[in-house]
């Protein structure tokens, strides 16, 4: 599979109008929510550069930025508009959780799941499966092969409230995805052969199976990193 064309957005920009003065550099804080960086040239015309809060603040505060040890499978982080994020990539494993019909009482399935990313952008929550036994962000995409979770991997909790992302809590929300129950809701397009993903994970716990069959797996026709960093630039 090939990666689709993102295309990326930022402002565009009426002329700029300089101070009427000499000035060695400028930051612009323009309506967009976006930073622009300028400075005259010596040999003349100017340099301009959108830039990003974190490199902003590190500049005006002159003190490093330092998020202290990440934990285990945390591959990003960083802030945006609407705060902090993170990526964090939990290997294949097996993992049991409670499905429910209308009217029928949880039952706990024993299931094997496929590597798996999480993205947490503010209090919005991404997931999407992968076939490697490494993360990697240019590995292609596949949808989480699980109810609750949208086609474009936007995680519906229902009554959880996950909180604001952060990076020492990742592993608590993705474990807080595995530990809640699981419904019919938005469970079709997730089995190349199957009807929808309960079946597939009723299926997976009556064969006791050790390993989730990626060839199963139903891609996006996009690498992770595109995924992300389309996300991360519509912010």
């Amino acid at each position: 599979m090939t990666d689709q064309l993102v295309t990326i957005s930022y402002p565009v920009l009426s002329p700029v109008v300089d101070p009427p003065f000499n000035y060695l550099a400028a930051l612009y804080f323009l309506d967009s929510g976006h930073l622009l960086y300028r400075r005259p040239l010596s040999g003349g015309g100017y340099q301009s550069k959108f830039v990003s809060l974190v490199d902003a603040a590190a500049a005006f505060t002159q003190k490093d930025i330092d998020t202290g040890w990440l934990p285990a499978g945390v591959v990003r982080w960083g802030t945006c508009s609407e705060g902090e994020y993170f990526v964090y990539s939990a290997p294949a494993q097996k993992v049991t959780l409670a499905m429910t019909k209308a009217g029928d009482d949880p039952q706990d399935l024993t299931v094997p799941i496929p590597r798996t990313v999480l993205l947490g952008v503010g209090a919005t929550y991404y997931l999407w499966a992968v076939q490697t036994k490494v993360f990697d962000p240019n590995a292609d995409a596949f949808h989480a092969p699980f109810p609750n979770v949208y086609d474009d991997g936007h995680i519906c909790w229902g009554q959880n409230r996950p909180g604001p992302a952060a990076p020492m809590s990742a592993r608590k929300v993705w474990e807080l995805f595995f530990g809640s129950l699981f419904n019919q809701d938005l469970a079709a397009g997730k089995s190349q052969k199957l009807d929808n993903a309960c079946t597939l994970l009723r299926t997976l716990h009556g064969q006791k199976a050790g390993k989730f069959p990626n060839a199963d797996l139903v891609p996006v026709n996009k690498s992770i990193r595109l995924l992300i960093e389309h996300i991360l630039e519509s912010r």
